[in-house]
């Protein structure tokens, strides 16, 4: 795989993203959806959720770690809202 180029898993795990819309923690969710990736295939899903055009907020200021392989990645968690109307819908519940 190129540095930066969606994966096959990575691909599959966006198109189920957005039928799973809203999540609450994005790198969670992708990493339960793309086991065995490594950390640069779920940067390239990230990177591509971003690019997707979903509204993405900080779901908590605080770092949290996930376990890649062999190894830990410290992030605060991103919640995902298929744009800002579910994201203000999602908030006044």
């Amino acid at each position: 795989m190129v540095m930066g180029q969606l994966s096959d898993s990575g691909a599959r795990a966006l198109n189920e993203l957005e039928s799973a819309l809203p999540v609450e923690d994005l790198l969670a969710w992708l990493i339960g959806k793309m086991p065995g990736a490594d950390d640069q295939a779920l940067f390239a899903a990230l990177r591509a959720a971003y690019l997707r055009g979903w509204h993405i907020e900080p779901g908590s200021a605080d770092m949290l770690d996930y376990e890649v392989g062999e190894r830990t990645i410290q992030a605060c968690a991103q919640r995902v809202y298929r744009d800002r109307q579910q994201a203000e819908e999602r908030s006044s519940q």
